[in-house]
């Protein structure tokens, strides 16, 4: 009999399934990645990140928005800032795109042994 395994980590309500994928240790510096799909229809996915990720982009967003506006308006020099925290930006966007494309390989790898067990 095959070793069962688990991918994810998954909360059910009446419409939708809530789930993550299970990450392993190396992987904790992805950010979390939430998939709500509706069980009526499982080819449409929401996906969401984290609530810490998703608050360290707004703070990035806003530190970004607030530097431009006092290099364009106000005429300090935040280049500087403004470059770093693209920076930032950009490798949290990147490490999403990781994450998703890791999560979407997951669940299809669960379903086709769903698929699997039930034929």
């Amino acid at each position: 009999m095959p070793r069962e395994s688990k991918y994810f980590l998954a909360k059910e309500s009446e419409d939708f399934i809530e789930f993550t994928r299970i990450r392993l240790p190396l992987e904790m510096f992805l950010p979390k990645v939430i998939v709500f799909v509706s069980k009526e229809n499982w080819k449409r996915l929401q996906i969401y990140l984290g609530l810490f990720t998703s608050s360290i982009l707004a703070l990035l967003l806003l530190v970004f928005i607030l530097s431009l506006y006092y290099w364009i308006f106000l005429g300090e020099n935040k280049l500087d800032i403004i470059l770093g925290v693209s920076l930032l930006i950009g490798i949290i966007y990147l490490s999403t795109v990781i994450q998703i494309k890791l999560t979407l390989k997951s669940l299809k790898k669960a379903l086709s042994i769903s698929e699997k067990v039930k034929s």
